[in-house]
């Protein structure tokens, strides 16, 4: 079996667009982040002659989940996203294969600069994400 490799998370991009093609502001680099996800609401459709009274669910409403993570810190980075802050439009994550993610939503959080140690100043975010999440492998 020919060997597999992984994607190294450094190289990451954040960037915002007001159009889902773009074109995409570069923000920054990427530290560490955990983008929008999906998940499904779970409906309870139990009724009195629901077999052995075993309660019965159904898959409700999607759900595109919120992106979390850190930048590393520039005083310029820092400007443009508090200007960001509550303003609906698209972002993209781009990976280092080239692969993204594009969703519709708002700058929820943006703390202060921080560091621990002699660590790199960081910058936490969340991104709300509204609507579907995209994602588009490298190359496409």
């Amino acid at each position: 079996m020919a060997r597999q490799h992984g994607t190294l998370s450094n190289g990451m991009t954040l960037g915002f667009a007001a159009a889902e093609v773009g074109p995409f502001t570069l923000v920054g680099q990427i530290q560490q982040s955990a983008p929008p996800g999906k998940s499904v609401e779970k409906v309870d459709k139990t009724t009195f002659d629901s077999d052995d009274d075993y309660k019965e669910f159904m898959a409700g409403l999607r759900e595109g989940s919120e992106c979390t993570g850190q930048l590393l810190y520039k005083s310029s980075i820092q400007d443009a996203l508090d200007a960001e802050v509550g303003e609906e439009q698209y972002w993209q994550i781009t990976f280092r294969d080239g692969a993204t993610v594009t969703w519709f939503g708002f700058l929820m959080n943006l703390s202060a600069p921080q560091a621990a140690g002699e660590a790199a100043l960081v910058t936490n975010f969340t991104i709300a994400c509204s609507g579907k999440p995209t994602w588009a492998p490298a190359g496409s």
